[in-house]
């Protein structure tokens, strides 16, 4: 698969990690709507670094397809939406099931890896 489609999902995240960590900086102090300012933008992080590294590791391994790179576009699609929920502080959805779907559509794409890998599909 083209490099270009397998980073485009990357590439958006990457800009949106850079724009929730300006918005985080400075603009707001105190608790973030749904936890703690400080709880909520780690794990944040911290799910964003585990998309980053899958997404290099299956393209050096030639593991990105049109699955990974669908799946990709869903992790994005739920982490523009739960920072949209964050920056207006929408109450009509629960930013952490937004959190928690995000969480498993990654966890889909990390087993989906491990196994292709490990089994040489």
């Amino acid at each position: 698969m083209d490099i270009r489609f397998v980073l485009l999902p990357l590439f958006v995240h990457v800009v949106l990690t850079f724009l929730m960590l300006l918005r985080a900086s400075g603009v707001r102090v105190g608790p973030a709507p749904g936890g703690t300012a400080a709880y909520r933008e780690t794990n944040w992080i911290e799910l964003a670094l585990l998309f980053y590294v899958l997404t290099i590791l299956a393209q050096i391994t030639r593991r990105a397809d049109i699955v990974y790179v669908l799946l990709a576009w869903v992790f994005v699609a739920l982490c523009l939406i739960d920072a949209f929920v964050y920056v207006t502080g929408e109450r009509g959805l629960r930013r952490g099931s937004l959190f928690m779907a995000s969480v498993i559509v990654l966890a889909v794409m990390w087993a989906i890896y491990i196994v292709s890998l490990l089994l040489g599909l």
